[in-house]
């Protein structure tokens, strides 16, 4: 007896409740799959490729007037 035999026979001894959860989570797995598997792979960072672009305001670390009534 072939396994797909063995995974559906036991497939149909379960409730329809069941199948239907089972239904969706292999609806699930194949759409991991397929993200996981047709995706390009990530690219390559360089470290220190950003330098000197992103600019911080000089009151950066200064707390927020918003704030101030719940930071006394």
């Amino acid at each position: 007896m072939g396994e797909e035999t063995v995974i559906l026979k036991k497939y149909l001894q379960l409730p329809v409740n069941d199948q239907v959860l089972v239904s969706e989570l292999i609806e699930f797995l194949l759409h991991k799959h397929s993200i996981t598997t047709f995706s390009q792979p990530p690219l390559k960072r360089r470290l220190g490729h950003l330098k000197g672009k992103i600019k911080l305001s000089p009151d950066f670390d200064e707390p927020l007037d918003d704030l101030k009534e719940y930071m006394q």
